[in-house]
């Protein structure tokens, strides 16, 4: 069913997406590009295209609307090929992050570039729905209360049997979006590769559970401004990565929403992209960009003694939205202006240091993300009894808090709600829970009991784990209840997070149900000496086994497990997923038609590709004669390692493989973090790579 949708998308992309945008030829253009397809397909879509017409409306009633931005092209680029925009978020903290990327328009016969006053952008949906991923969808067909989107030029990674759909490591992909126009809920169907000549290693349609997530959805820049407060043009800001949604996979934590701007709440600038006719790109200026923000509420202060809490008072309720001062008790009241105050409002109450007890009303029902985050002093914490919803992060490294009770009533408890909150010994989960999200009491040290009520829905207590209703997920250890964990049969899953910096946790029991062990299931447990994957074992996820912890010595402090084995039945390794882990040997067993190892280096079935290195090889390491390809960033963190023997095979080496550091943007070139030597044949692939990084080199 899904093969004729995808083949359609080149036929229908284009009347769509010029039909609203092109304002001076809409009879010239339209009607050729309408009669080839219809003469073609007469037969067989003639229904469809009819339908499709009444398609052009939504995107021409929004463009209707007044326009935000009306920016007249210079004359000295009036001979251009192609104009887009793009649109940046205030972050509040003196950067911005991209949240539609080079979306094409059409300029109007007065060449003057119009951006819509609003627009849809997909967003996350798993925790978070107040970020936007900055993709560019562009519709390409519209049936029965569904929308097909097409996101191209989209970075993600997949498993080592899709390596041949990319190529030298860089994973773009176009994605095929369906969108329920009701609920505007996004389904990923269809992932296929940006260049046509690539075929996905002889699939047509990619099990979607085979990739890991996307790879930096988000990049932060931070503004640079001319005298006058005027933001410069994207080229004089400082970009910063965020690898937050690295490794989020796209079935599991990760879902999708079309959403419109102004539902996001933030202030917004625009920047238009000119193409000549030569391939140069000119930009505007930064323009203000108006997102319609509704503004039908008053704002209302309120003296706390030692600080100021601020108010959003709509007609039917209230928000807390920020907090200012240094109150060591804070009490959020039930009701501002006769209102009922019924949320805390993201980032609301986050680095309120000097907070030791806070008392919420029972009128709050939504604790937004991180809207109680980094409180280091809060140790009495009152949660209201009419709550409904702890959002992602919402207590966040709380370090103080020891002991936190859900009340009856609340349904959701967010991804990483309550992570890193290192004094937490002990919770309790009501009834009502519907929802408990992953990682939600990741590195607690200190936590050594839950309590979970009979009838709880969202999960099940076992020997003090804390299971899916049916028993096959375990979500959440108590990290600080001992030094061995012995995992149930019938667990089929070890979600995202569940152990993540259970250092205290010296040896693991797996059960010989398992088959999945999601990403960053065992991160940072540097106390491991003992743990063997069962055959029955699947899928390890990106960072499973990883480490973030530096050590004096600038290297990753690691759980002193010297080799491990893959079954046969392993067919997904994410990336990274052993660097937390003081391998010398990654070994599989026989059989095994997705892995091999070679001189222990994890590597496809042929050999020739190395995905993943043991952590803890020092010294010299010598990559295998025969091996032609390695894994993006494979060696980028092997501080212990000091010479590289690289063979002739060597054809594949992505830029940023070997252990240098960032770029310098100053003068374009490299600058090693640190000396390392790579020894391979003059005239090699090896030897250029060296050379344009600035690695010093031998010949072999």
């Amino acid at each position: 069913v899904e093969e004729p949708e995808v083949e359609e998308e080149p036929e229908v992309e284009e009347p769509e997406v010029e039909e609203p945008e092109v304002e001076e030829e809409p009879e010239v253009e339209e009607e050729p590009e309408v009669e080839e397809p219809e003469v073609e397909e007469k037969p067989e879509v003639e229904e469809p295209e009819v339908e499709e017409k009444p398609e052009v409306e939504e995107p021409e009633v929004e463009e209707d609307s007044e326009p935000a931005i009306t920016w007249q092209i210079p004359e000295a680029f009036a001979d251009f090929s192609a104009v887009s925009y793009s649109i940046y978020a205030d972050a509040g903290d003196g950067s911005y992050r991209p949240i539609l990327l080079d979306a094409s328009v059409v300029p109007n016969a007065g060449n003057a570039v119009q951006i819509p006053a609003d627009q849809r952008v997909l967003c996350l949906t798993s925790d978070q729905t107040s970020v936007a991923v900055p993709w560019a969808a562009t519709e390409v067909s519209r049936t029965n209360g569904t929308v097909n989107y097409r996101v191209t030029d989209t970075i993600m990674s997949a498993g080592p049997e899709f390596v041949s759909v990319t190529e030298e490591g860089q994973p773009f992909v176009t994605m095929l979006i369906t969108v329920d126009e009701t609920s505007r809920l996004a389904k990923i169907k269809t992932i296929k590769p940006v260049r046509e000549g690539l075929e996905a290693a002889g699939f047509d349609d990619i099990d979607l559970s085979d990739w890991e997530g996307v790879y930096e959805a988000l990049n932060y820049y931070e503004p640079a401004g001319k005298e006058d407060g005027s933001l410069l043009p994207l080229t004089a800001w400082t970009r910063v990565n965020n690898y937050l949604y690295r490794y989020m996979p796209i079935e599991k934590q990760m879902g999708f929403s079309l959403k419109k701007l102004s539902e996001l709440g933030e202030k917004y600038v625009c920047v238009i992209s000119v193409r000549d006719s030569l391939g140069s790109v000119h930009c505007s200026e930064f323009l203000p960009f108006t997102a319609e923000v509704p503004t039908e509420f008053t704002e209302h202060s309120l003296d706390t003694g030692n600080g100021t809490m601020t108010f959003a008072v709509y007609s039917d309720h209230a928000e807390l939205q920020k907090y200012e001062g240094t109150d060591s008790y804070l009490e959020i009241p039930d009701t501002v202006e006769g209102i009922p105050v019924t949320a805390i409002a993201g980032k609301a109450l986050r680095d309120a240091e000097t907070v030791q007890e806070l008392v919420i009303s029972d009128n709050v029902q939504v604790i937004g993300e991180n809207a109680c985050a980094y409180m280091a002093a809060l140790s009495e914490l009152t949660l209201p009894e009419g709550l409904k919803r702890i959002e992602y992060h919402a207590f966040y490294a709380d370090s103080s808090l020891t002991e936190v009770t859900i009340p009856q009533g609340c349904e959701v408890i967010g991804r990483a709600a309550f992570q890193g909150c290192e004094e937490l010994e002990e919770v309790t989960l009501p009834d009502s829970l519907t929802d408990l999200g992953h990682a939600a009491f990741a590195e607690c040290p200190a936590l050594y009991e839950f309590t979970v009520g009979d009838g709880c829905e969202a999960c099940v207590k076992n020997s003090n784990l804390i299971l899916s209703k049916d028993g096959t997920t375990l979500l959440a250890v108590p990290e600080g209840a001992g030094t061995y964990v012995k995992v149930p049969e019938g667990v089929e899953t070890i979600a995202y997070g569940a152990f993540s910096g259970a250092e205290n946790i010296k040896m693991v029991e797996l059960p010989s149900t398992l088959k999945r062990i999601e990403n960053f299931a065992f991160y940072n447990c540097i106390g491991l000496v003992n743990i063997a994957l069962p055959d029955s074992l699947e899928y390890i996820g990106a960072k499973a086994f990883g480490a973030s912890t530096l050590t004096l010595s600038g290297d990753y402090d690691r759980a002193q497990i010297d080799s491990i084995r893959l079954g046969t039945a392993v067919r997904h390794v994410g990336t990274n997923a052993f660097d937390g882990l003081d391998l010398t040997s990654i070994q599989v067993a026989e059989g095994n038609r997705t892995w091999a190892s070679r001189d222990g280096f994890l590597t496809n079935a042929s050999g020739d590709t190395i995905f993943e290195t043991p952590a803890g090889l020092t010294g010299t390491l010598t990559v295998p004669d025969g091996v032609t390809s390695l894994r993006e960033e494979l060696f980028h963190n092997y501080r212990s390692v000091t010479d590289f023997v690289l063979p002739d095979s060597l054809r594949n080496i992505p830029e940023f493989c070997f252990p240098v550091s960032g770029y310098d943007t100053s003068d374009g070139n490299f600058v090693p973090e640190y000396e390392i030597t790579i020894h391979c044949s003059d005239g090699s692939e090896s030897a250029a790579y060296a050379d344009r990084h600035g690695i010093r080199h031998t010949a072999n």
